[in-house]
C-alpha cells in the first residue's frame, strides 16, 4: 500500500481536496502496479461541481522536471465533484517506487501547481515483499537453475570456492594445474595465474632457416631477383605487370602483392582455381588509398579510397557479403550487444545501449542517435532514442517516437506512436492506432480508427471510421464521418456530422447528419446536447446577413418537395431580407402563443411585438331582411356567424346597391356566433328588400 499526503490544491479556479488515501495493487507474476485515486473537485466558492473533465496523471523524478516517467489520460465523469480514477490500466506503472515521486494532475489542458509529493510507506513495503515470499524463507534466493530450497555449490578441480560474509567467489586452484615448458617455452606462476614466454635465444638458425628468405638465397637464384622487363600479361591476365624492386637483396612490401597476384600466381593458377597463401595480399585492386588532411578534414584527417583508371563516371557499391551487415562501426556482439540483421544497414553516430542497433533483416539506421530499426526492412533517419519495431515501418527525425506496426511512419515531433499501416507527423505524445489513421502535429491526440485523423489541438480522440479532428481540445468523435473543427471539449456521436468551433456541445448517436456550435458567454461552461436528426444548431449566437456590395441579402424558405431538382428552379420559396434603413431596428418575438386564430402580429416603438387582434374575412355571406314598414320602419337581419365574440367590431360591404331609400342602420355581435343587422326604410312606403350577397369582416 502507497499512502499520499496531499494538501488542498487550486486547480483552475478550483479546488482539489483529496478525501481518500490511493491504494497500490502489485502482482509480482507479470509485474503490474495499479491505484485507485479519489479526489473531490470544489470551485472557488466552495461548492461541488457536476462538471466533467480530462484529467493527465503524471509521475516525475523531480518537482520541476519537463519530461514525465510515466503518464496517463483519463476522462472522469464527477458526481457531487467526487474523482474516481484507476491509475496503471492504459500505461503500465514500471517505475522504481522506492525512490521519491511527484504526481502532476493536467485537468482540460492545464497543467496544477505545485506538483504532489508522494512517499512509500515502509510498512507497506515489506507487506508487499513479505506477502510474495513463504514463511520460512531465509533469504531473498528461494530457488537456482531449477534447484529449490538450500542450494550448495560443489566445484570441481581445478575450480574452488570461497566465502567471505555475503560474498561467494570462485577461482582457479593452480596447484590443481600441471603445465610443463619446453626449449621455446616457459611457465611461470604470479599472483594472477601462470605466465607463458618464449625463452630468449630459444630460436635460432635450426628453426628458421629453412623457412625463412636470407640474403645467400636471394643470392643464389633460389629466390629469383630478376624477371622479365615490364609488359604486356599473357595467357588468362590482363593488363601490365612490373619488375620487382629489390632493396639490398629484399622484395619491397609495397610491390609484393601485385606481383604475387598477377605473375606469381599465388591466388590463382591458370585455371582459376583457388590457391591457399598465407602471405597477405593487397586486396584493393581498383582502388588508391591515401590519407588527406586538407579542409574540411583539416583537424581530424581523412583516409580515402579513389577508384583507379581512367574512366570519368564510376558508381561506387558497398555490399555486405552472404547475410552480413554494413556497419558504421564495428558490432559488439562478443561483448552483449544485440546482432544486426542480415543485410543490415548501420551508420548511426552514436548509442548508449546494447539493443541500439538495426537487429532487423534489411533494416537501416542512418545518422541520428540511440535509435532502433528492429522491424524487417524499417528504416530510422536521424532524430534520438526513435524505434521502428513494424515491418517496414520507417522514422524520420525526432525523439523517442515509435513506429510498432507494419509500415508505419512518424516524423518528427516527440513520443508519437504509430501503431499499424499508420502516420504520425510532428507532435508530442500522438498516437495513430489503427491502419490508414493519422495523427498530425498537436499534443496527447490519438487517432484510433480505420482512416482516422487528428490534426493539431490537444488531447482529442476519434475512435470512428473516417472521422477526422482539426485544432480541437479535449474533444472525441464517436460518429462515423463525424468532423470537429477547433473548439473545446466537444462529442460527436452521429454519423455524418460535424461541430464547428464552440465549447461543450455533444451531437448524440441520435443527431446523424447534424451540424453546430455552442459558444459560452462568461467563465461557467453550459454544456448542451442535441438528439434530433438533421438540424442546424448554432447555440449561445447570432446570425449576420452582412453586404458590403449595395445587394440586400435575405433568408430564404423553400417550399416542400420529393425529387430532386436546382433551387430556386421551380422550387418556390418565401424570403426575409432588410431594406436601407435610417436606424437600428431590433425586433423582438411575442413571449406567449396568441389566444385565437387570425391575431394581427403588432410592435411597439422599441420593436417588441405582441399579438393583437384578429381578423376575420367572411366571403358572400347570404343576407334576407324581411319588409320594411314606411317613414322609418326598421327590420332586424340575425346571421350566425362562427367565432365572433361579444366585444368585436363586425364590418359589412353588400356587393349590390340597397334599394332607393333603403340603409343599414347599424351591425353588432349581438352574443356569441351571432351577428345583428338592422336596416331602416327612409320612404313613405312598404319596402322588401331583395336578399344581399356582402362580404363581412370581423375585428376582435
Amino acid at each position: 500500500m502507497r499512502l499520499f499526503m496531499i494538501h488542498q490544491v487550486d486547480i483552475m479556479k478550483l479546488t482539489l481536496i483529496l478525501v481518500l488515501c490511493s491504494q497500490f495493487s502489485i502482482a509480482y507474476a507479470d509485474t503490474t502496479i495499479t491505484f485507485s485515486f479519489q479526489a473531490q473537485l470544489h470551485n472557488s466558492s466552495g461548492n461541488k461541481t457536476p462538471d466533467s473533465a480530462w484529467i493527465v496523471f503524471s509521475l516525475y523524478s523531480h518537482p520541476d522536471a519537463s519530461i514525465p516517467l510515466w503518464q496517463e489520460r483519463h476522462f472522469i465523469s464527477t458526481r457531487d465533484g467526487l474523482i474516481n480514477a484507476i491509475l496503471g490500466i492504459e500505461s503500465p506503472l514500471s517505475l522504481d517506487f522506492s525512490k521519491d515521486l511527484w504526481l502532476g494532475l493536467d485537468i482540460n489542458g492545464k497543467e496544477q501547481s505545485p506538483r504532489i509529493k508522494i512517499g512509500m510507506v515502509p510498512k507497506a513495503v515489506h507487506a508487499i515483499i513479505a506477502d510474495s515470499l513463504s514463511d520460512t524463507f531465509t533469504g531473498m534466493v528461494k530457488s537456482m537453475n531449477g534447484i529449490s530450497g538450500t542450494v550448495v555449490l560443489s566445484p570441481l578441480t581445478p575450480l574452488l570456492t570461497e566465502i567471505s560474509g555475503d560474498s561467494i567467489r570462485i577461482g582457479l586452484d593452480f596447484n590443481a594445474i600441471s603445465v610443463q615448458g619446453d626449449s621455446l617455452i616457459s611457465v611461470n606462476t604470479s599472483p594472477h595465474g601462470y605466465e607463458f614466454s618464449i625463452r630468449q635465444a630459444s630460436i635460432g638458425n635450426e628453426h628458421l632457416k629453412n623457412q625463412s628468405i636470407t640474403k645467400e638465397k636471394l643470392q643464389s637464384g633460389v629466390i629469383p631477383v630478376s624477371l622479365p622487363p615490364e609488359g604486356v600479361a599473357g595467357g588468362d591476365l590482363t593488363g601490365k605487370f612490373p619488375n620487382p624492386v629489390l632493396k639490398d637483396g629484399i622484395i619491397e612490401e609495397s610491390n609484393l602483392s601485385i606481383i604475387l597476384r598477377k605473375k606469381l600466381g599465388i591466388l590463382e593458377d591458370e585455371h582459376n582455381h583457388l590457391v591457399t597463401c598465407s602471405i597477405p595480399v593487397d586486396t584493393l585492386l581498383y582502388f588508391e588509398e591515401s590519407r588527406s588532411s586538407a579542409i574540411p578534414n583539416a583537424q581530424i584527417p581523412a583516409h580515402m579510397f579513389t577508384p583507379k583508371g581512367n574512366d570519368y563516371d564510376i558508381d561506387m557499391i558497398l555490399a555486405p557479403k552472404g547475410s552480413g551487415s554494413l556497419l558504421g562501426s564495428l558490432p559488439d556482439n562478443e561483448s552483449g550487444g544485440m546482432k544486426r540483421g542480415m543485410y543490415a544497414v548501420d551508420f548511426q553516430l552514436s548509442r548508449n545501449a546494447q539493443h541500439q542497433v538495426s537487429s532487423g533483416n534489411y533494416s537501416s539506421l542512418l545518422g541520428g542517435m540511440n535509435n532502433v530499426s528492429s522491424g524487417d526492412q524499417s528504416s530510422v533517419v536521424g532524430g534520438m532514442f526513435n524505434d521502428a519495431q513494424g515491418t517496414g515501418a520507417v522514422i524520420v527525425g525526432g525523439y523517442n517516437n515509435q513506429a510498432s506496426g507494419t509500415y508505419g511512419f512518424t516524423a518528427g515531433g516527440y513520443g508519437n506512436t504509430a501503431v499499424g499501416h499508420s502516420t504520425v507527423s510532428l507532435g508530442i505524445s500522438n498516437t495513430a492506432g489503427v491502419e490508414s489513421s493519422a495523427a498530425i502535429a498537436g499534443k496527447n491526440n490519438y487517432a484510433g480508427a480505420v482512416d482516422a485523423t487528428v490534426i493539431g489541438g490537444s488531447f482529442t480522440h476519434v475512435t470512428a471510421h473516417s472521422g477526422s479532428a482539426i485544432g480541437s481540445i479535449g474533444s472525441t468523435i464517436h460518429g462515423s464521418q463525424g468532423m470537429i473543427l477547433g473548439g473545446k471539449n466537444n462529442v460527436v456521436a452521429g454519423a455524418g456530422s460535424i461541430i464547428l468551433g464552440g465549447t461543450g456541445l455533444t451531437l448524440s448517436h441520435l443527431a446523424v447528419n447534424s451540424i453546430g456550435s455552442l459558444a459560452q458567454n462568461g467563465t461557467v461552461v453550459k454544456p448542451m446536447t442535441i438528439n434530433a436528426p438533421n438540424t442546424y444548431i448554432l447555440g449561445n449566437m447570432d446570425i449576420w446577413l452582412a453586404s458590403n456590395d449595395n445587394l440586400s441579402r435575405g433568408i430564404f424558405f423553400f417550399e416542400p418537395g420529393n425529387s430532386t431538382g436546382h433551387y430556386p428552379g421551380g422550387h418556390h420559396y418565401s424570403m426575409i431580407r432588410a431594406g436601407t434603413q435610417q436606424q437600428n431596428i431590433s425586433y423582438t418575438l411575442p413571449l406567449n402563443p396568441p389566444n385565437q386564430s387570425s391575431q394581427m402580429l403588432i410592435s411597439s416603438t422599441s420593436g417588441q411585438m405582441s399579438w393583437g387582434h384578429s381578423l376575420v374575412m367572411h366571403k358572400n355571406v347570404y343576407v334576407d331582411c324581411p319588409p320594411l314598414q314606411p317613414a322609418g320602419g326598421t327590420a332586424y337581419c340575425d346571421l350566425r356567424i362562427q367565432g365572433v365574440q361579444v366585444g368585436g367590431v363586425a364590418h359589412i360591404s353588400p356587393k349590390a346597391d340597397l334599394p332607393q331609400g333603403i340603409s343599414i342602420a347599424s351591425i353588432r355581435i349581438l352574443q356569441s356566433h351571432m351577428i345583428r343587422i338592422a336596416f331602416m326604410n327612409g320612404t313613405g312606403r312598404v319596402i322588401d328588400p331583395p336578399p344581399l350577397i356582402s362580404d363581412m369582416m370581423i375585428v376582435q
